[in-house]
């Protein structure tokens, strides 16, 4: 029995959240996908959603001396103290990163919204832990309070579980390259899913 399904981009809607697996009946499944032909991805990255959310005081500038807590100016503080040089536009391959997504505000209200990426689990580990640290600090600085972190983790890295069932991805090398037996796992640190093209 073959079982087929469309759904939206993985990355669109939470629609895995609503698919019936048990009404789809397979055990495995592969992902075809617009990546280049001949290409089989078996990895994917460890990710979270990171969202800052900083509570400001707002008074009149010719009385805000020593009172004014500015909440859009503590967001850009929030993204100076990240490392240097880890956005997607900086790295490649399996290099991870933070990836400022929206940030919106003003003096008394502000909000940052990131995508943590990282395949190391330790090191997607380590950059949540980074995160917790500058809300710590600048919650010392500011006050209590002044800033909140929810971190949600939304995917981890496929290979944790293929690395125990690597028969499907043999099998579909086999079914792929027929004449020579071959794996290609091309790394790309922004795609999210596994998949066969």
């Amino acid at each position: 029995t073959i079982c087929i399904a469309f759904t939206p981009d993985e990355e669109m809607y939470n629609e895995v959240h609503y698919f019936d697996f048990e009404e789809f009946g397979a055990d495995y499944a592969f992902t075809l996908d617009g990546e280049r032909e001949g290409e089989i991805q078996y990895e994917t990255f460890y990710a979270c959603q990171a969202d800052f959310t900083i509570h400001g005081c707002s008074t009149h500038p010719g009385s805000a001396k020593n009172t004014m807590v500015n909440a859009s100016l503590i967001a850009i503080e929030i993204n100076n103290m990240l490392p240097q040089n880890e956005t997607p536009r900086d790295t490649e391959l399996y290099e991870g990163y933070y990836h400022l997504t929206n940030i919106s505000g003003d003096s008394e209200h502000s909000e940052l919204h990131y995508s943590i990426r990282d395949h190391n689990q330790k090191h997607f580990e380590e950059r949540k832990t980074i995160l917790r640290q500058i809300t710590n600090a600048l919650n010392k600085k500011w006050g209590p309070n002044t800033i909140s972190l929810t971190l949600t983790d939304t995917q981890k890295n496929m290979a944790e579980v293929i690395q125990h069932h690597m028969h499907l991805i043999q099998n579909s090398s086999q079914a792929c390259f027929p004449h020579s037996f071959r794996t290609h796992n091309h790394r790309k640190h922004g795609k999210s899913n596994p998949n066969v093209s």
